[in-house]
């Protein structure tokens, strides 16, 4: 097929693949610079090249099959995320219609990938967890802002931890979702099998602090 003769030629330059990589190579740089307000530049830099990158996926030529369609939407619907951290709270809340776009469409293509099932269970956290300043301004923004609750969030973080056991920020978020649920018991067990993981970066050698912390 065409995929494959690009690949037989050598343009693979045209392909999904290449881009999705790129940008999930920019992805994962953003995500290992140390947190503080100092590396915030330098996170943001990252991650604008990282959007540019995926954005590529539906230029005209780039060919791809479905799993590669839904890794597009991934990386797309992670950058996003990132970009959002990174920004105001006005820029935020716009920018999250977005986020839960792209990781639907990445689900939908990728049903049991880990970090497609994270960033979806993860917006539909965050919405549930939007303080009153932050709906006020939802409010101001949309018709019908933003509404979801954590037991939205829990299937696809469950979800998420099923297909990658080891995953420190879902297993973090899984304690922090019981613990919204009023669920004391299930946040332990979460946050516990948090705190036994091993870092691989300093950020995530900093959620292991937060989960030790519940313990």
């Amino acid at each position: 097929d065409l995929l494959q003769f690009l690949y037989f030629i050598g343009d693979i330059n045209k392909t999904m693949q290449a881009f999705w990589k790129k940008a999930e190579e920019k992805s994962n740089a953003a995500g290992d610079v140390p947190s503080g307000k100092a590396h915030d530049g330098e996170r943001l830099r990252l991650v604008d090249e990282g959007l540019v990158e995926v954005e590529k996926c539906w230029g005209e030529g780039v060919v791809g099959g479905v799993e590669d369609v839904g890794q597009c939407y991934k990386w797309k619907a992670v950058l996003l995320s990132k970009w959002g951290d990174l920004h105001g709270t006005k820029e935020k809340i716009q920018n999250s219609y977005k986020v839960r776009d792209n990781a639907i469409e990445a689900c939908n293509r990728l049903p049991h990938d880990s970090v497609a099932n994270h960033v979806l269970g993860a917006f539909y956290y965050h919405v549930a967890n939007l303080s009153w300043i932050e709906k006020k301004v939802a409010s101001t923004l949309f018709a019908t802002p933003p509404s979801h609750t954590f037991s939205e969030a829990l299937p696809y973080l469950l979800k998420a931890q099923e297909a990658e056991p080891t995953f420190i920020r879902n297993a973090l978020m899984l304690g922090d979702t019981y613990t919204q649920l009023k669920q004391p018991e299930d946040a332990r067990k979460w946050y516990s099998h948090c705190a036994k993981q091993h870092p691989t970066s300093v950020v995530e050698e900093e959620l292991l602090a937060q989960c030790k912390k519940h313990i």
